[in-house]
């Protein structure tokens, strides 16, 4: 008879592998990305997260692009560009999201991580392959010629857009068109010639003013040469503009300085004015001028030189003044009515005297101390029983009482007038230049 089989033993038997398959299947489930899955165009269904990370970093450095630039067209690499992602991150992200047991994620959406270009392989790559669209700029400059300095002009470059290029790769990765025609830019000097100008007139500006001053007057110029030589100027691409410092040697301002007192110096010049009896200014005859000197020329160099590092380069010197004297003349009309005569004084000193016609008795000249008041060079003189035109050089020291020519008598010494004093034109010419209003006048008997 035939054994009789033992059913646990063949349970046994069976379970056995069942349980080896279902373990490989759970850790397949937790180990493999689920299938359907794409990363930057590269499917890495049932890949583990470091085949993947591979597959996509591969992908990305041979994806090609075809540039067209002017009938010229090349094919450029992701590796040739720099172009990167973060396929590790991106890839155990996506393992984390999209396990293989994770039958809901199957066949999700492609994943489209960042992609980063490193712009110097960009730049390098497309020189190489568009030497002729390939031109550098070229900053500005700056030079000292003949006492100044003068600027060279910058020069415009031009090259591929690598920005146009990189975005053709991106779409190629993407799975979209693997061609692009991308234009050519101008590149525009780092230091433009528009900078370099403002720096070269800043500088020349510096060269022209530089020197001591009494005030605005420059008493002792720094010859350009000297100063060229302190000037440090330096080219800063970055910030599109040239840099510069102004570093004097002191003992050079120091031996300038030294010449300084001599050229300063300047003698009082006494000078002399016209006053009242009251003391009262009424002319200059003769300017007065203070002088000047410099006592000491200590420090002077020294604060120069720090002036000059605050990029000014006049530097004003404070000489100590020596005040002029003023001499005063006082000066005099008087009138002898019994005389009828005038004279003209200087501190009380007769400098000249003539014959006049005053008022009579009827409109006699009013006896008394005034001073000049208003002057014309020529009037008609109206009163009440006359009119008398062109009267020359009438001055005006009592009312209508006044100092005149006389064209209509040559009665001098003798009274003939309304109250005026009359005198040969000449003569009333002579005083009206030489006293100015407020000169006393004196009229005794």
């Amino acid at each position: 008879m035939p054994k009789t089989r033992r059913p646990g033993f063949v349970l046994l038997a069976v379970g056995i592998p069942t349980l080896a398959v279902a373990g490989v299947a759970a850790w397949a489930g937790m180990s493999l990305i689920a299938p359907g899955t794409k990363i930057a165009g590269v499917d890495v269904s049932f890949m583990t997260p470091q085949a993947a990370a591979e597959s996509v970093t591969q992908h990305v450095a041979g994806t090609e692009t075809s540039i067209t630039v002017a009938d010229n067209t090349v094919a450029v690499a992701g590796s040739a560009l720099g172009a990167s992602v973060d396929a590790q991150n991106v890839v155990d992200q996506t393992m984390a999201e999209r396990p293989l047991w994770n039958i809901g994620s199957w066949s999700g959406e492609e994943i489209r991580p960042a992609v980063t270009f490193d712009d110097t392989a960009t730049n390098s790559t497309l020189r190489d392959a568009f030497p002729s669209q390939s031109i550098d700029p070229v900053d500005a400059s700056i030079t000292f010629q003949d006492g100044e300095y003068v600027v060279t002009p910058a020069s415009e470059g031009k090259g591929v857009d690598p920005a146009t290029v990189q975005d053709a790769f991106t779409v190629a990765l993407d799975g979209g068109a693997t061609a692009a025609e991308v234009s050519v830019t101008t590149h525009e000097a780092d230091i433009t010639t528009a900078s370099a100008e403002e720096t070269a007139g800043e500088l020349n500006t510096l060269v022209g003013d530089a020197g001591y001053y009494v005030g605005d007057e420059r008493i002792l110029a720094i010859e350009s040469a000297d100063f060229e030589t302190w000037v440090e100027l330096t080219p800063n691409p970055e910030a599109g503009v040239f840099e510069y410092s102004v570093t004097a040697d002191a003992a050079t301002l120091d031996s300038l300085a030294q010449q300084l007192p001599d050229l300063i110096y300047q003698e009082p010049v006494k000078g002399k004015a016209i006053v009242n009896s009251a003391g009262e200014f009424l002319e200059t005859l003769e300017p007065t001028v203070d002088g000047m000197s410099l006592e000491s020329t200590d420090g002077l160099a020294d604060a120069f030189v720090a002036q000059l590092a605050e990029h000014n380069s006049a530097f004003t010197v404070e000489p100590t003044v020596v005040p002029a004297e003023t001499a005063t003349v006082e000066y005099t009309l008087e009138v002898d009515l019994s005389e009828q005569k005038l004279y003209v004084k200087e501190n009380g000193q007769v400098v000249d005297s003539w014959l006049v016609s005053t008022g009579t008795d009827l409109t006699p000249t009013t006896l008394g101390h005034y001073s000049i008041g208003w002057r014309q060079e020529i009037q008609t003189m109206y009163g009440d029983d006359y009119v008398q035109p062109d009267v020359k050089w009438p001055m005006y020291f009592n009312g209508d009482e006044a100092f005149h020519g006389v064209y209509w008598h040559d009665n001098w010494g003798t009274p003939m007038s309304h109250g005026c004093v009359g005198m040969p034109e000449d003569r009333a010419k002579q005083i009206y230049d030489w006293a100015p209003e407020g000169t006393d006048v004196i009229i005794r008997k």
